[in-house]
């Protein structure tokens, strides 16, 4: 859906990128925005619901946070993932743009509902006039979590299976969008392919998984980028 809008351009690594570099994932957003490191936004990612505008003071140095936002062209926003989702949002104009880096923690903690609340404003973006986009996660199939997790999600978003019981957290993403006003038809969940087992992911692809490399140094890449002024 992001596609559709004129001056929006977003994307997410199709191969693992090496974490512990972060000239490497600069480099890797660099290469497919046309910046240099210097108007390239990234975080510390902390799993709570800290939103960023950009720029900020001193930008690029990193900020603690896990969403980020701008109505600015000529800055690309980034974040990392290796399970947790990476979610996109835009005006239908492009006036204001926004990614979110989306755990349970970040889910439980509303970084979606901030991020949105942030875009209306700061930025004076409707969210009934916004698309977004769910990138690659752990899936519903994959996702395996304890009982204590009653206690955060609806149980719409658990599903129980041979007595076990999986978080879609795909699906937890879609939801705050939704509650957050943003229309169901306008969240896009087609890209959400499952990080460990790869369910629905395009041949050759292999999005990395802290699940299932047991905590190796590889990270999704995912970015957006408000090419053209408005």
């Amino acid at each position: 859906m992001l596609k559709e809008i004129p001056g929006i351009y977003a994307g997410i690594s199709r191969k693992p990128v090496d974490s512990s570099d972060l000239e490497a994932g600069f480099g890797w957003v660099g290469r497919h925005t046309g910046l240099s490191a210097e108007s390239i936004a990234s975080l510390k990612q902390v799993h709570g619901n800290k939103v960023l505008p950009v720029p900020w003071t001193n930008f690029p140095e990193q900020r603690t946070g896990d969403a980020l936002i701008t109505d600015r062209a000529g800055y690309a926003l980034s974040i990392r993932s290796a399970d947790c989702a990476p979610v996109m949002v835009a005006e239908e104009e492009g006036r204001g743009i926004g990614i979110a880096h989306v755990g349970w923690r970040g889910a439980g903690n509303g970084v979606l509902s901030a991020m949105v609340e942030e875009l209306a404003g700061l930025l004076n973006c409707d969210p009934e006039r916004m698309f977004a986009s769910v990138g690659p996660a752990i899936g519903v199939c994959c996702y395996k979590v304890g009982d204590e997790f009653r206690s955060v999600f609806s149980s719409d978003l658990l599903h129980e299976r041979q007595r076990e019981l999986f978080l879609d957290l795909p699906g937890a993403a879609s939801w705050q969008l939704e509650s957050s006003g943003i229309p169901p038809e306008r969240i896009d969940l087609s890209q959400a392919f499952c990080t460990v087992c790869g369910k629905g992911a395009p041949y050759g692809v292999s999005f990395h998984s802290h699940r299932a490399s047991e905590g190796g140094l590889g990270r999704n890449i995912a970015f957006i980028q408000r090419s053209i002024s408005i």
